[in-house]
């Protein structure tokens, strides 16, 4: 014979697949509406180094002294900013065709390097010996590259003068894809 109890959690089971799909449709909402929030959240804060997204602000310290928030930079004139290593052999690669668009472009846009987890003399000694005449910023801590979220060397950001991230590429530039990124930014 069956008691009250057990009559109870009898009726109850033919709703039980009802119950647990209701319970995921709702985590799943949930799951939803946080990661919909977050990344409006992000785009509203431009702390998402990605594209059309504001380039994350931080202060370049260049190695001649020189120190201004990248969004002062960006808003007379679009920047290149390149993730950069003295070592990378990608990066010594580039750095002919880097220097030679430096040169073509200097009055339309500028080159920032991103050069991190190295010694001031090491990056000063760098750009002495290569003839750097861009600039090139110290980012002893690595927090600039974390912003960025940046894995490896070379890594490429165009920014526009409204200092929205319009190109987000890693790896090697030719002179010739260099110059076609000035397209993007006319």
């Amino acid at each position: 014979m069956m008691s009250s109890m057990d009559k109870k959690a009898y009726s109850f089971k033919p709703f039980l697949p009802a119950v647990i799909f209701i319970i995921i449709i709702v985590g799943i909402y949930i799951f939803g509406q946080n990661a919909l929030f977050k990344d409006s959240k992000d785009r509203d804060s431009g702390q998402r180094a990605d594209v059309g997204f504001i380039a994350p602000d931080f202060v370049i310290k260049d190695v001649h002294g020189l120190e201004a928030p990248l969004s002062l930079i960006y808003s007379s004139r679009p920047v290149l900013l390149i993730f950069w290593s003295t070592w990378c052999p990608f990066c010594t690669q580039e750095l002919p065709d880097l220097v030679q668009f430096n040169n073509i472009y200097k009055d339309d846009i500028q080159v920032i390097l991103v050069i991190s987890g190295e010694s001031k003399q090491v990056v000063e000694k760098y750009v002495s010996d290569k003839n750097i005449t861009f600039l090139a910023s110290l980012d002893t801590s690595r927090a600039i590259w974390q912003l960025y979220n940046v894995e490896g060397t070379p890594h490429h950001f165009l920014i526009n003068r409204a200092g929205e991230i319009i190109k987000n590429r890693p790896g090697l530039f030719s002179l010739p894809g260099l110059e076609r990124l000035m397209v993007n930014i006319r």
